[in-house]
């Protein structure tokens, strides 16, 4: 009769007590489905086949369980099993708002990371085209002065080859002049027979004239006749005067003639060589201020590049820091694995006590959510059960949030490292 009433109960207790796994298997199935479709809302449509697995998979397995034979138990039991099942199904919904937090914050990671790596590309790329534009400008620089350089190399030579032409003509006019100035030597000489007749001419007179005066003051009035002897001194005496001017003249003559050929000579040589050499260092002033320019443009584009090059050093050190975010994301899903695991193994002991084949699970699932925390590596996570478990029943907060709403818990600090070490 005790069994007939067992195996019979009346009302709703005796309802639940008989279809404690259904009821179980509803609750877990509402809860997913509804944090499926806030999930979905909240962090994008890769949640949604996460939360639905998990319930499905629960709600399937809780089905099963229902459809075993049940063993009798005490009322008693029954009643402790009811309210342990009650008070997790209160909690299934916040271990499923952490869940889909936890796949939030992945794909939040995965964003930023992604979004971060794009910029420090985009930069890349404009430091590399902006050095490629400095190099070709500078290849165009180097083209410019080299043509430059060049051309004035051409004017050098042609400037050298006159210098060499004027230096050979004035090799031959330095031998015209010496050959000239040697005839006018010769001229010079020629002169000599001359001054020498001259002084013979000049004694001879002398002795006339002494001779004269002494005839004449011997003779008295009969010396009449050294009178042509007076005239023919004073003959003698104006040949000799003619033959000074002459030989004044012709000595004169001479050294116009050597004083002719030496500013001539002069002038040959200060002319064009002279206006060369100045043309010559003109073009080497020219040549020397265009390197002084060069120097000075070649070095603020080492500078340019060097700079250039360590921002793109540093931007490429940012993007494989970025980069990490795939282990981050490993350790984030292999969390996520891990307490569907730790899901499934409690709502398994669960079913065995409400079957009566077990004692109830050695820790409520309030409690199982905590230890959740014990296993997190990543501020990420803490902060994403925070936000979870603190938000109202069925809800689920995106981690992105409103920009002007204000935020308790951030992901990181400002100034934190760029690199999680884990």
């Amino acid at each position: 009769m005790r069994d007939d009433e067992d195996s019979r109960p009346a009302g709703l207790h005796g309802w639940l007590k008989a279809h404690a796994a259904a009821a179980v298997a509803a609750g877990a199935c509402v809860a997913g489905a509804a944090f499926a479709w806030q999930g979905a809302q909240a962090c994008g449509g890769m949640t949604v086949p996460l939360v639905w697995a998990a319930g499905g998979g629960i709600a399937g397995w809780l089905l099963r369980r229902s459809q075993e034979p049940r063993h009798a138990n005490p009322r008693g039991q029954h009643a402790e099993a009811g309210s342990v099942v009650a008070q997790d199904i209160s909690t299934l919904q916040q271990a499923f708002a952490v869940l889909g937090q936890q796949v939030n914050a992945t794909i939040q990671t995965s964003e930023t990371a992604v979004m971060a790596m794009g910029e420090r590309l985009a930069h890349v790329h404009g430091r590399s085209t902006g050095l490629r534009q400095q190099v070709v400008d500078a290849v165009a620089r180097s083209e410019a002065l080299s043509a430059a350089s060049l051309q004035q190399s051409t004017e050098h030579a042609a400037a050298v080859a006159d210098l060499a032409s004027h230096q050979t003509l004035f090799e031959q006019t330095r031998l015209d002049f010496l050959s000239r100035v040697r005839n006018s030597a010769d001229q010079v000489r020629h002169l000599l027979p001359l001054a020498e007749l001259i002084s013979d001419i000049a004694r001879q007179t002398n002795m006339l004239a002494i001779n004269a005066a002494i005839e004449a003051a011997r003779a008295g009035n009969e010396g009449s006749g050294f009178k042509v002897v007076a005239a023919e001194v004073r003959r003698l005496s104006n040949q000799t005067a003619d033959a000074a001017r002459q030989v004044t003249d012709g000595i004169q003559q001479a050294a116009q003639a050597i004083e002719r050929e030496a500013s001539q000579l002069a002038a040959e040589v200060s002319g064009n060589p002279a206006a060369q050499l100045d043309e010559i260092a003109r073009h080497i002033q020219g040549m020397s201020q265009t390197l002084g320019e060069v120097v000075p443009y070649l070095g603020q584009l080492s500078a340019d590049m060097d700079l250039g090059i360590a921002d793109v050093s540093s931007d490429i050190v940012d993007i494989l820091g970025h980069m990490q975010f795939q282990d981050i994301n490993r350790q984030l899903l292999e969390q996520i694995n891990s307490a569907l695991a730790s899901l499934s193994s409690h709502f398994s002991q669960l079913y065995q006590l409400i079957d009566g084949q077990a004692p109830p699970p050695p820790v409520m699932l309030e409690e199982l959510l905590q230890r959740w925390t014990q296993d997190y590596v990543m501020h990420a996570q803490r902060v994403a059960h925070v936000m979870a478990t603190s938000a109202p029943p069925g809800e689920l907060v995106p981690l992105h949030g409103d920009a002007a709403a204000p935020a308790p818990v951030t992901l990181a600090v400002a100034n934190g490292p760029r690199i999680e070490l884990f």
